[in-house]
């Protein structure tokens, strides 16, 4: 009776080699995926060109003006890169009118609907470069600098990312330091309490946590690796915010209210007061003016 032969085990060296016939294949693909998919016609509606890439969608979809914002309604902090005709150059989803809405389940307050850009409807929307506090220029070719009324810095595990909160108006909604409410209720997490200006997702604060359970990152290198994510080879184009911070004390109260696991990273130690602590290491250049 044969004895089948027993087949080494295969080395790691192995099995990279297997991808070596085809190391010229995957070049191509990824270069041919720079360009606008569909010979530059919307995947979506097939009708109108191309203007957007989305790269967190599966596939980096390619979207017109109107598909990439009906499309992100509910997901702002996926990373958009738009088409200027020749390249694909980074770009914020507030440049499609895409928004956040607070205090209606993220629908438009209905007080809001037609007072002049609340309103996030089909209606058709161009693309420009907004301006910024230095004429309009950018940081090299990283992502532009936007400044004006509702813009926020919102901090996700995704990366950093510019996006425009619009307030309930209705005459019952929170005012002033109660605003917190509604920005509880969409997920997000104030760094101060007066004048919010920047947030952090309940998904940063719960992917911080776990890295420095099971990775002991500390905050600054956490908000490094979140600068890297929002813009590799342009870091010092991530906008950041000085404001007040959340206090140890605030934090650790949280933490007594026993509400579970989620604000255990918010009172795990002095210097990683995670939302207070993360925010105290988003330091503004020497020569970057702060944020209104």
């Amino acid at each position: 009776m044969a004895v089948d032969a027993v087949s080494e085990p295969q080395s790691q060296n192995d099995y990279l080699r297997e991808f070596s016939p085809i190391i010229d294949n995957i070049l191509a693909i990824s270069l041919h995926m720079e360009a606008p998919a569909n010979e530059g016609i919307c995947l979506s509606c097939n009708v109108r060109q191309i203007t957007w890439r989305c790269s967190d969608c599966v596939g980096c979809d390619n979207f017109c003006d109107k598909c990439i914002r009906v499309h992100h309604r509910s997901l702002p902090y996926h990373r958009v890169e738009h088409w200027t005709g020749s390249f694909f150059e980074p770009a914020w989803l507030c440049q499609a009118n895409v928004v956040i809405h607070l205090g209606h389940r993220g629908l438009p307050c209905p007080n809001n609907i037609g007072s002049g850009g609340a309103d996030d409807s089909d209606s058709d929307y161009s693309y420009q470069r907004l301006p910024s506090s230095d004429n309009g220029t950018i940081f090299g070719n990283g992502l532009p600098k936007l400044k004006g009324r509702n813009y926020h810095v919102v901090v996700d595990k995704s990366g950093v990312h510019r996006l425009k909160i619009i307030p309930c108006s209705c005459p019952d909604a929170p005012k002033d330091k109660g605003r917190y409410v509604h920005y509880l209720q969409m997920g997000l997490f104030p760094a101060s309490l007066q004048n919010i200006k920047t947030v952090f997702t309940f998904g940063v604060l719960n992917d911080f946590r776990m890295d420095n359970l099971e990775c002991k990152t500390a905050a600054l290198n956490y908000w490094h690796k979140i600068v890297r994510f929002t813009s590799h080879q342009f870091p010092e184009s991530v906008p950041v915010s000085v404001l007040p911070l959340c206090t140890p004390e605030i934090l650790t109260l949280i933490y007594r209210t026993d509400t579970g696991n989620f604000w255990e990273f918010l009172a795990c130690g002095e210097t990683l007061n995670i939302a207070s602590g993360m925010a105290s290491v988003m330091a503004i250049p020497e020569n970057q003016p702060p944020e209104v």
